[in-house]
């Protein structure tokens, strides 16, 4: 009788200590989930680490693209009224998804500098375009004449930057950006 009371004893005495583990832990898990030290419930802003100013603090994904508008006049492409020289081969091309662009030059990832092209193809009568540096934000900016299905422009812009981005799309009459084509480029 007495090793049955002291087994059952024993047993109460671990249950008693697995729930104070356990009511330890909770514990523990809601106040670093309150102090900001886990995300298990709520992600956290994601900031740059960058020291270069610059024209976006935080990077989330999966949201609607704000249209971005800049007074900086930094660059321009002056529009050359679809007068495309050469076409490089069509795996070199950045084309949007729904096909209704297409960027012929520059490639990804090539170094994009003043004076050269801004090329392609497309459906629609006219295009936008949108260059990005990783330092400044929107350097250039604005809309270009597709002639017989071609659109050419030249650059003219100055940054420090050593990446950036080009965005080409079609804009509709609300300022929406549809058939986007990213194409990221070197300084």
């Amino acid at each position: 009788m007495i090793i049955k009371s002291l087994k059952r004893s024993t047993r109460s005495k671990k249950l008693l200590i697995g729930i104070a583990v356990l009511v330890g832990l909770i514990s523990t898990f809601i106040v670093l989930e309150m102090t900001g030290v886990t995300h298990f419930f709520s992600p956290p802003d994601v900031q740059t680490n960058s020291e270069e100013p610059s024209a976006q603090s935080n990077f989330t994904g999966g949201h609607e693209r704000e249209v971005i508008y800049s007074d900086k006049n930094e660059g321009i492409v002056t529009d050359t009224q679809g007068n495309v020289s050469t076409i490089p081969p069509e795996s070199d091309w950045s084309s949007s998804a729904d096909g209704i662009i297409s960027v012929y030059s520059p490639t990804k990832n090539s170094v994009l500098s003043s004076g050269q092209t801004l090329s392609g193809e497309s459906t629609v009568d006219t295009i936008s375009f949108r260059l990005i540096d990783n330092i400044s934000g929107v350097i250039a900016q604005g809309k270009i004449s597709v002639i017989s299905g071609k659109f050419s422009g030249i650059f003219d812009f100055n940054t420090s930057a050593t990446e950036g981005r080009l965005d080409v799309f079609v804009t509709n009459t609300n300022g929406v950006e549809s058939s986007i084509v990213e194409v990221p480029v070197r300084f």
